[in-house]
């Protein structure tokens, strides 16, 4: 076994010896008497396509099931076909066919569906889609090269109560350079009701983000919380001391696992589809329709909390420049008399508090769903990553510890 710290992810590769394989994996004993049928078989359809005749023993009801099973196949200079495809006779036949197409340089190490796609559309033998599913993910230079197969562990969805409790911030860039010279975009996203901010920016130097964190701040208060990567933009001595001095408490995802800020990501892409589909053909001009952007996304009912963002923040719903007459005189506009001010902001509180209910309601309802939808996902996937005492393990080697040898293996240990 291989040693274990706090550098290393292991998931299971294949088991160090038949019995454990066996245990682990059931169907490997069906496999080896599929084996055995499968030559079994072919021989018999050799038999009666090129002599005509049965095995024997055989009785009407068994010859007549061969023969109908046969007529799918032709014989043409020694070899069985089917549908234009050549049978294999062998499961070592098999392996040796699977090799050249997957493990040789000519193979490449294509994945499930490239491998099985290429084979199956030249050869057929029984049970080769799980044949080679099963080869593929026991490829040794695959494991090593490939992502950790590691078990998927029970989503965790990040918990807020109200506005401004958790905020994300992400960087999107670089983009294409404005007429005014900006390339990067800095979002902030409220968990809660979901607002969006967004900023242009010229570089992405950690006084110019610190400077936008205090604009968000001027507008609306002091977060309880920041969430961001660990980006040197966002991770720096300036902010650090900036949400020290307010006494904002800030969190940062784990290396290689950026879903933890999931909800700024989505934003991300959010904006940079709506931008896609508004810039010229430059892509020089989207600036100009950042601002608009974010109404959008802040006018439009979500449907995590099946309210506006603009709702949760101000207490109504956004007005559209089509919703305002053209010609209406200032003298229209009905203002609300000194003496209601106490009845009309009594109103307005019972109605946020009303709002803020129904949206943590519908977040959980929304949550609890995600996470049955996850499971349903991950089920099979955790079924095949079960490790047992005894199997053989790979190790990853973190990036700053490969230096800079680019082309080597992710995943290291010896199968």
């Amino acid at each position: 076994m291989l040693p274990i710290n706090c550098a290393t992810w292991l998931f299971c590769a294949c088991a160090s010896t038949t019995m454990n394989m066996r245990r682990a994996h059931p169907s490997i004993c069906a496999t080896i008497i599929l084996a055995d049928a499968m030559d079994k078989r072919w021989d018999e359809l050799f038999d009666l396509l090129s002599h005509g005749t049965f095995p024997a023993g055989y009785d009407k009801s068994q010859k007549l099931n061969l023969r109908r099973y046969a007529s799918k196949f032709t014989l043409k200079e020694g070899e069985l076909y089917v549908r234009g495809r050549r049978a294999i006779k062998s499961k070592e036949d098999a392996r040796k066919l699977f090799t050249e197409f997957h493990s040789s340089p000519i193979g490449g190490h294509t994945g499930i569906l490239k491998t099985r796609t290429a084979m199956s559309s030249r050869f057929y033998w029984l049970g080769m889609s799980v044949d080679i599913n099963n080869w593929v993910l026991e490829c040794d230079k695959c494991q090593k090269v490939g992502k950790p197969s590691t078990a998927a562990q029970p989503l965790q969805c990040i918990q807020v109560s109200a506005v401004w409790d958790l905020v994300g911030i992400d960087l999107i860039g670089p983009l294409p350079k404005t007429v005014d010279g900006f390339q990067y975009i800095l979002t902030a996203t409220d968990y809660f009701s979901k607002w969006v901010e967004a900023f242009p920016l010229k570089t992405k130097t950690a006084a110019e983000v610190g400077r936008h964190i205090c604009s968000i701040i001027y507008r609306h208060g002091c977060p309880k919380r920041i969430l961001s990567d660990q980006g040197k933009e966002f991770v720096n001595e300036l902010n650090t001391s900036l949400c020290n001095m307010l006494a904002i408490e800030r969190s940062v995802t784990a290396a290689y696992h950026p879903q933890t800020n999931g909800l700024d990501v989505k934003t991300s892409h959010n904006i940079k589809q709506a931008l896609i589909k508004l810039v010229n053909d430059k892509q020089n001009n989207w600036d100009v329709f950042l601002e608009a952007t974010l109404f959008s996304l802040r006018s439009k009912v979500q449907t995590t909390t099946k309210h506006s963002p603009f709702l949760m923040m101000y207490g109504r719903e956004a007005v559209f420049p089509s919703e305002v007459p053209v010609d209406m005189p200032l003298s229209t506009i009905s203002l609300p008399e000194e003496r209601t001010f106490h009845s009309f902001l009594d109103e307005k509180i019972k109605s946020m508090e009303c709002v803020k209910k129904r949206t943590a309601e519908n977040i959980s309802k929304s949550q609890d769903k995600q996470k049955q939808a996850y499971a349903k996902r991950v089920q099979k996937k955790n079924q095949n990553t079960l490790s047992y005492i005894g199997e053989e393990v790979l190790w990853f080697k973190v990036k700053r510890e490969r230096k800079e040898r680019k082309i080597e293996p992710g995943m290291h240990g010896c199968m």
